[in-house]
């Protein structure tokens, strides 16, 4: 064979070449990572194979524990990582920045462990971990977007044919729609590279095999019925336009002027009513004045990420609670850059900005030298697209398109910050067990296993006792196994679901309360779902009114549109002698029921069932006369 033959060009490479000097261990950190990225919900795996309530619940890593992972390879590369942090000042003033944010909210916050101290870490550990491997993440990850396309595939189409809600891998729609933007590209560039490029079929066969599956991706896309991902898929078609447009850039941006103006005028003549309307019923806007409201009263390192919940509580506005998606729990804005600002406050938020929107805009400046790229094209607009549908949703913070996120701004890392040249560095071995590349992981690693026990530990135990309360209305057995739960990890979910079965299931508000001091004391969550409002409640069964009344009060100030927060407090104040005061809850309550289009005979039936104090358009409209 001659020469000539056996050279492949560079146009039909799949990858770029592999430096020679990287390590055959390198692959074997890059793989396990990967694995354990997959592994954040094993049961959901199989949830097409067999019915398996909560599969999402029993997880073996979480986003704490994959960022501890990194943060020990990272260290295990210690000169790589030193080289790069001593020649990069920028980027190094930024990731301090936000290590020291963190560190401060982990030693100076009620409740933080140090697996929460690593997820608030995972924002900068996952991508530095791909910025220093980027050569051998741009062959692995292509692969793994794609290993959950497949599966995404097959949970989704199972799901349109058994009937069951249509949340794919994702368990959401929403964050569906944005794991098919990122993973269908990738997976149709790999097809067409080895149908045309390796096996060396003709255009019609090739476009006749690719259509297979973008047809389904568009199926399952448009069955997401994802507003946000809709958005997303045009804001990166327009940019795609303006970035291979070239010399014709003037012409393609008078055409997206004009669509813009035929858009408007359309959306004035025939859509502004029903856009109008949309946009009152979303829940976003008042979510975004909260939270806004809540970084003005902490603007400097903001509130800490595990404790946004229970801070934000008390921002809600009785107009949020009007709106048919409201929740009792609110761990989100819906906006990713509001939730940084709130998490680690304006000076990480700044720093932040600099580490996500610099790369990207460098990138795009340098955009006619990677038209030859097209895997770093493809990785530019999928990240893009997770960008933009982190404005309105929460697929930057939800498995799998957040790691997914974090490692692609881990390849435009490596693009703005490159590790300064090794040729001159002097690198002095020292013996095995006094490499700091070695001895500071080895610690690590024994942290990550009691991590990785402890998760798996509770979380099983934590779907246990969820089966048993919820599938086989067992409420003692279902109390036996959040406390194993809550013994191998305080975390909220499980301490609040102990907290409502004692409560609620087992009347036995002695239990009730030691749970709620746990949740208050030892996890973050100060105000989570109706912690207050149960708590003031056991205490009123005591007869400990008078220790009751704040919690009562702080339950109204979290649901100030709540009819059974009011009705608790003004029986409270009654018992007290407070008679002024239950009068103004009395009346506080009497507004609400009208604001929900309830009368006060429908109070006892709010009560029976607080769920219809949140959604009280789902009351039958049979029960309500049958009261009557």
């Amino acid at each position: 064979m001659s020469a000539k033959a056996e050279e492949r060009p560079a146009s039909v490479q799949l990858f770029p070449e592999l430096p020679e000097t990287v390590p055959s261990l390198k692959w074997y950190r890059v793989l396990i990572f990967l694995a354990a990225a997959s592994l954040f919900y094993p049961l959901d795996i199989f949830l097409p194979l067999a019915e398996m309530p909560f599969s999402m619940i029993f997880q073996f890593f979480t986003p704490g524990s994959l960022s501890l992972l990194a943060i020990i390879f990272c260290l295990m590369d210690f000169e790589r990582l030193v080289m790069l942090l001593s020649g990069q000042r920028l980027f190094s003033c930024c990731l301090l920045s936000l290590f020291l944010i963190a560190a401060t909210h982990f030693l100076l916050q009620t409740g933080y462990s140090f697996e929460i101290l690593c997820l608030l870490l995972s924002w900068i550990s996952i991508p530095l971990f791909c910025c220093l491997n980027r050569e051998l993440f741009v062959r692995c990850l292509p692969f793994w977007l794609i290993f959950l396309w497949c599966l995404n595939l097959l949970q989704g189409l199972l799901q349109l044919w058994g009937g069951c809600e249509f949340s794919g891998l994702p368990s959401n729609r929403n964050w569906q729609a944005a794991l098919l933007l990122v993973s269908t590209p990738l997976l149709i560039y790999f097809l067409f590279f080895v149908l045309r490029m390796r096996l060396r079929l003709g255009k019609i066969l090739t476009l006749s095999i690719l259509a297979l599956p973008l047809g389904l991706s568009l199926f399952l896309f448009w069955r997401c019925e994802s507003r946000g991902g809709w958005l997303a898929l045009g804001v990166c078609g327009v940019l795609a336009g303006f970035f291979f447009a070239g010399k014709y850039i003037k012409q393609f941006f008078g055409i997206m002027v004009l669509i813009g103006f035929i858009f408007a005028g359309w959306m004035l003549v025939r859509g502004s009513d029903s856009l109008a309307q949309k946009i009152a019923e979303d829940v976003r806007v008042p979510l975004w004045e909260g939270t806004i409201g809540l970084i003005a009263d902490h603007p400097l390192i903001g509130v800490g990420q595990a404790s946004f919940e229970s801070e934000f509580a008390t921002y809600r506005s009785g107009e949020y609670f009007m709106r048919r998606v409201a929740a009792a729990r609110t761990n989100n804005p819906h906006n990713h850059f509001l939730y940084i600002a709130a998490s680690f406050g304006l000076i990480g938020f700044f720093a932040w900005g600099i580490l996500l929107l610099y790369p990207l805009c460098l990138f795009w400046q340098r955009r006619s030298e990677f038209r030859k790229k097209p895997l770093m094209v493809l990785f530019f607009f999928a990240f893009l697209a997770l960008l933009t549908h982190g404005m309105f949703d929460l697929v930057l913070d939800e498995w799998p398109t957040n790691i997914a996120a974090l490692l692609l701004l881990g390849f435009f890392w490596g693009e703005a910050w490159p590790i300064p040249n090794q040729a001159g560095l002097e690198i002095h071995e020292k013996p095995f067990f006094f490499r700091p590349r070695w001895i500071f992981p080895a610690f690590l690693l024994f942290a990550l296993c009691g991590m990785l026990f402890c998760t798996a530990a509770g979380s099983y135990y934590y779907r246990n006792g969820l089966l048993c309360s919820e599938v086989l209305r067992d409420k003692a057995a279902a109390a036996c196994f959040f406390e194993k739960s809550i013994g191998f990890s305080k975390q909220a979910r499980p301490v609040y679901s102990a907290f409502t079965n004692a409560s609620q299931g087992l009347d036995n508000p002695f239990l009730a309360l030691r749970y709620a001091r746990i949740l208050r004391e030892e996890t973050p969550c100060r105000n989570f779902g109706h912690n207050n409002g149960f708590t003031g409640y056991n205490l009123g069964g005591l007869n400990r009114h008078r220790e009751a009344l704040p919690y009562l009060a702080k339950e109204v100030a979290n649901f100030p549109i709540g009819i059974c927060g009011w009705y608790n407090l003004f029986i409270n104040q009654m018992v007290l002698g407070m008679r002024a005061d239950a009068e103004e809850s009395r009346k506080a309550m009497l507004a609400c029921l009208k604001i929900k289009g309830l009368t006060e005979e429908d109070l006892a039936l709010v009560l029976k069932n607080p769920e219809f104090d949140l959604h009280p358009w789902e009351i039958p409209s049979d029960s309500r006369k049958t009261h009557e």
